[in-house]
């Protein structure tokens, strides 16, 4: 009986992890927040990996896509979409690790009080893109 409902508990822990991370989910959902997904914005991408996290008071969100599957000049599209018409601002500038990785962040302050949304972008033109979207204690200061 108890393997029964270990195995009913896992199975459905998986569909919910997976649910989150479905590929025409309109938004991003991190506790009380809700950001506009790369579906609102480009349309459907498959998404090859997510992960969830829980850590110091920071949630976090990350997607996984191939580079074939999200291009670079439609991460820019989704990121410009976000800076334009959600609110977020560039708190990391784009930054070329190397000749094929660069990476940047944009924010925006959370629903929450005392809490922000970090949004960072990892992009490989040779292999993965990888968005993590976290929230958590902090302040945001605009100039």
């Amino acid at each position: 009986m108890k393997s029964i409902r270990k195995y009913t508990l896992i199975l459905l822990s998986f569909l919910l992890l997976t649910a989150c991370a479905s590929p025409t989910a309109a938004t991003i959902d991190i506790n009380d927040d809700s950001i506009p997904s790369i579906y609102t914005v480009i349309g459907k991408k498959k998404i090859a990996y997510t992960d969830s996290s829980h850590k110091d008071g920071v949630r976090s969100t990350e997607l996984t896509y191939k580079s074939s599957e999200l291009t670079e000049a439609e991460i820019v599209e989704y990121t410009e979409y976000l800076l334009n018409e959600e609110d977020f601002v560039l708190t990391k500038e784009l930054e070329d690790v190397s000749d094929t990785i660069s990476t940047w962040q944009i924010a925006k302050e959370s629903s929450r009080d005392g809490n922000i949304i970090l949004i960072t972008f990892n992009y490989e033109s040779m292999g993965d893109v990888i968005i993590n979207y976290a929230t958590g204690p902090g302040t945001l200061t605009r100039y």
